[in-house]
């Protein structure tokens, strides 16, 4: 265990509620166990350790991401870890290189509150290294497991108008027939991000795959265009 991994792991048992823990864990159906230390008090724990511990190359930041989640008891710790990731000043060292990294994270944690937590790392990775990226994005979007799938189709959410629109619909179109939750939620969250920045897009997609996209999908894509009097009724 690194250094910076025990002193995250004392500095949340100093924090720690045992009531807050039980109902967190019974919200999040979670095996593994809370500390009860809500998400400001985490991020406070961050601010607090992680200037002690400078990363100087890409190795030793993705080596101190991987211990703090391997080594994690709590759910709390793996929050940490993915906050590690989104520190600005490490942005430089995310390259392709991270992507495995990203994935174990994702596969493992194999719940949404930990996959969504690493998401916009893929929408940054696919913003610097599009070339490489983007192949994989669409690769993972044909997986079986479900999360790299969920991933590969919210993880343009913070791109705004830089939205790979082509991207966007690749990875939807082979999960529309999916019954997961999870994957039909992240299909209307997608589209509903999206409809802010080309509303149209997002309406041709629907009416053209209508009979194909599921209840909840299309409820999610037309949230915001029905609240804004785009369109008048879901497909």
């Amino acid at each position: 265990m690194l250094p910076l991994t025990a002193e995250i792991k004392a500095a949340l048992i100093a924090r720690a509620d045992p009531d807050k823990a039980i109902k967190a864990r019974a919200y999040m159906k979670s095996e593994m166990p809370f500390h009860g230390v809500a998400a400001p008090d985490v991020m406070a724990v961050c601010k607090a350790v992680f200037p002690q511990y400078p990363f100087l190359d890409q190795r030793a930041w993705q080596d101190a991401m991987l211990d703090l989640w391997r080594c994690a008891e709590f759910r709390e710790e793996r929050y940490v870890a993915e906050n590690l990731a989104a520190v600005r000043a490490y942005r430089i060292f995310q390259t392709p290189k991270t992507l495995p990294v990203y994935r174990e994270m994702i596969v493992d944690g194999a719940w949404w509150d930990l996959v969504d937590g690493i998401v916009n790392r893929l929408g940054e990775l696919l913003t610097d290294h599009n070339k490489v990226i983007r192949p994989k994005v669409v690769a993972w979007s044909r997986v079986r497991n479900v999360w790299q799938r969920r991933a590969a189709i919210i993880c343009q959410l913070k791109l705004k108008q830089a939205t790979d629109e082509d991207l966007l619909f690749t990875a939807i179109e082979p999960n529309m027939q999916d019954a997961e939750f999870f994957i039909r939620k992240a299909i209307g969250w997608a589209m509903r991000t999206y409809s802010n920045s080309n509303p149209e897009a997002v309406i041709r997609f629907v009416e053209r795959h209508h009979q194909v996209l599921s209840p909840l999908s299309k409820k999610e894509a037309y949230k915001t265009l029905l609240k804004n009097g785009i369109v008048s009724t879901v497909p």
